[in-house]
């Protein structure tokens, strides 16, 4: 069966997107998962608790669940149930500032 270069393209485009939803959906909110309390721990000495990150690589909206900071004496400092972050990628880059 030879394919034609169409159906070459259409199947590297679908790939392509299929890669980019992998990454944004699963494996981006995995290591930041793993590493944000690691880094939240080196800048302030506390063990911070997360229960979940969401990231929609094709809206650019990161959500964080049950984020918790405690103090020293293990009451909680600062804490939120969920913190979401939209990113408006276009207005960004035509606009010249995050938006």
């Amino acid at each position: 069966m030879k394919l034609n270069k169409h159906t070459i393209v259409l199947l590297v485009m679908a790939g392509s997107v299929g890669l980019y939803a992998l990454a944004g959906f699963v494996i981006l909110p995995s290591i930041a998962k793993n590493k944000l309390p690691s880094l939240v721990q080196e800048l302030t000495g506390q063990q911070p608790r997360l229960q979940a990150v969401r990231f929609d690589p094709f809206n650019f909206k990161l959500e964080l669940e049950g984020f918790e900071l405690p103090a020293a004496e293990s009451k909680p400092l600062v804490g939120f149930a969920k913190l979401a972050v939209d990113f408006e990628a276009w207005q960004s880059l035509t606009g010249g500032a995050l938006v």
